[in-house]
């Protein structure tokens, strides 16, 4: 029985499909929502998943509500469903519970309703507070939604809230980026995620690129928006504990961390992905099927040591602890990590290997030389 599981649960309705967006969506375009009948498959799956797997009474590292924009579906499904939650596991009072939420549908009557429930973390998709950014983002929200979602979730008692931006957008200038963390840090947030805009294949975005009619900044401006995020945010009070991810002391998402540190997570909902004692699975993306009862899964493999093992380097170097080094791999690589070290990449601390801001930068190339490294040990 693993030690701790986290749990995700997908909601994959949202009212209409970003064009950079290559997760399991549904846009609705404002009709119902087939709330209850969701949650109760949801529920179904969660009892069976538990019992398959012989996890019950396993505690939990967090609860993560992620789409999707799980806010769009109404308090009535975060209770029922984090009840049922609590019946299978170990469910301390403490444990953080998180919903991502999109400004347009952020109400403070539902933050108020959520703190109930136990709700105690709230992850907005801001992705900037500038109108014309987010015009060639496809986001549906204003800079003013945005702001009142902020505003709204601390009336509501909410002290854990992170906040999402994206950076690297066409026509993005150093001071764009600037001015939206400056206005971020102006929230006093105890977290900040921003992520380089990335083109994912099969979606608009990767279309209009390749057309030519959305145009990426290139690599040497991208370089420098890395370095002034770091900059203003560190500068800001909030510490690099992910390439991609900053916050106050011991406010860090748990959830996420789970997942950097190679942990158990359960997946539940359509789409949702599992990674349990080694086996991994996708619950079926089939909306209709799921709806029915059906959760056939797709995707199903028992991971392999070498895949484990890139997995756990790949995750591991994107955070600011490192990946722990077994003394058999440090000494099979010792000559050629020592002389990443020289080149400024890494750092070997305490049998730790920790990329410098540098090696952050330099991340995918260190990656993928690692994964050859290990091709030749296994």
């Amino acid at each position: 029985m693993p030690k701790n599981i986290a749990l995700y649960i997908h909601v994959p309705y949202c009212l209409e499909k970003c064009p950079y967006c290559d997760f399991h969506s549904v846009a609705t375009s404002g009709a119902p929502i087939p709330e209850i009948d969701y949650a109760d498959v949801l529920i179904r799956q969660l009892k069976w998943e538990v019992e398959r797997l012989e996890i019950k009474g396993s505690a939990l590292a967090s609860v993560f509500f992620g789409g999707g924009t799980p806010s769009l579906m109404k308090p009535e499904f975060f209770g029922k469903v984090l009840s049922a939650v609590s019946e299978q596991f170990d469910f301390d009072s403490s444990i953080e519970i998180t919903v991502e939420t999109n400004p347009a549908s952020a109400l403070l009557k539902n933050f108020q309703a959520w703190r109930a429930f136990g709700i105690n973390r709230i992850s907005f998709g801001v992705q900037s507070f500038q109108e014309h950014l987010l015009k060639k983002l496809g986001r549906r929200h204003t800079p003013q939604e945005a702001r009142e979602a902020i505003q709204s979730a601390r009336e509501a008692g909410f002290d854990n809230i992170s906040c999402d931006f994206i950076f690297g957008i066409e026509e993005e200038t150093l001071e764009d980026l600037e001015k939206d963390l400056k206005e971020a840090l102006s929230f006093d947030l105890p977290h900040i995620s921003a992520y380089q805009l990335t083109v994912e294949s099969g979606t608009p975005l990767a279309v209009w690129v390749k057309e030519g009619t959305f145009h990426l900044p290139d690599e040497d401006h991208l370089v420098m928006m890395h370095k002034k995020t770091v900059e203003l945010l560190e500068n800001g009070g909030l510490k690099r504990y992910e390439i991609s991810n900053y916050s106050k002391i011991g406010l860090e998402s748990r959830h996420n961390l789970q997942y950097w540190r190679y942990g158990d997570c359960l997946g539940i909902g359509s789409g949702a992905v599992s990674c349990v004692n080694g086996k991994r699975w996708r619950t079926t993306r089939k909306l209709k099927n799921y709806l029915s009862g059906n959760w056939d899964y797709e995707d199903e493999e028992t991971i392999s040591d070498k895949t484990a093992l890139k997995e756990k380097w790949m995750m591991g170097l994107r955070l600011a602890e490192g990946v722990e080094l077994d003394p058999v791999l440090h000494q099979k690589w010792g000559s050629t990590l020592s002389k990443w070290e020289k080149d400024g990449l890494l750092q070997l601390k305490e049998g730790r290997v920790v990329l410098t801001e540098e090696g952050f930068l330099m991340s995918n190339w260190v990656t993928q030389n690692i994964f050859e490294m290990i091709e030749k040990v296994c």
